[in-house]
């Protein structure tokens, strides 16, 4: 009972700080993650996939989640969540080291985004 106890208990804190993340990443040291907006250019071409690779205790992964979503809408491609919290295989075959990471046509970004910064990302080829 006590192993349940802890373990609902460890679930609460991490689903806390992912939600207040926001507020106090400055005070732990990250930097703000406001996020600096941007309109799609009107002949943006976009990329046609986009994987998001995620992890649960990640307080970044929602905050990209929310803003590829919004983008998806504009730009028209399909996104995909890959959690890799328990997926070691996938770990070592992508070689992530961290997260969130986004993929499309084989380029990477890795970590926290502004709005500004996935439009730049997905409508310019490099």
């Amino acid at each position: 009972m006590a192993g349940v106890i802890v373990l609902f208990a460890g679930v609460i804190a991490q689903v806390g700080y992912v939600k207040i993340f926001p507020r106090v990443s400055r005070l732990l040291g990250y930097g703000s993650v406001e996020n600096e907006s941007a309109s799609v250019p009107v002949q943006a071409k976009g990329v046609s996939k986009v994987i998001v690779y995620t992890a649960n205790v990640c307080p970044f992964c929602p905050i990209v989640k929310k803003r590829l979503a919004e983008l998806q809408r504009e730009l028209d491609f399909e996104l995909e969540e890959m959690d890799v919290t328990f997926r070691q295989d996938i770990i070592k075959k992508k070689g992530l080291r961290s997260v969130p990471v986004i993929e499309t046509d084989g380029r990477y970004w890795v970590g926290n985004a502004t709005t500004a910064q996935l439009v730049e990302f997905l409508t310019t080829d490099k």
